[in-house]
């Protein structure tokens, strides 16, 4: 499996003080593995890391419960642990659940 982490800042234009009208500071990491592709999001103030979706042979999904059984996800929950995230969710159609 080949992880990438990439660090993100989305911000906002600065009012006459100085602050941003809104200001999100995330990592972003992909797993990638025989055609899939895996992307989660941990913002840095926040100790839970989400999975947004899942890609397969360039179609892009959310994840499913049978998603959550596979070596490839397991794999990629490990890698998270071990950075120190100790929560992990991910995006179901009714929002974010904890695996």
């Amino acid at each position: 499996m080949k992880v990438t982490k990439e660090h993100k800042i989305d911000a906002g234009e600065k009012d006459s003080e100085g602050y941003y009208d809104y200001f999100y500071e995330y990592d972003i990491y992909t797993f990638t593995e025989n055609g899939k592709k895996l992307t989660a999001r941990k913002y840095i103030d926040d100790e839970t890391a989400h999975f947004l979706r899942i890609e397969n042979e360039g179609e892009e999904r959310i994840l499913t419960k049978e998603d959550l059984e596979t070596s490839f996800i397991s794999e990629a929950i490990e890698h998270l642990r071990n950075e120190g995230i100790e929560e992990v969710e991910y995006l179901a159609n009714s929002g974010y659940e904890r695996i």
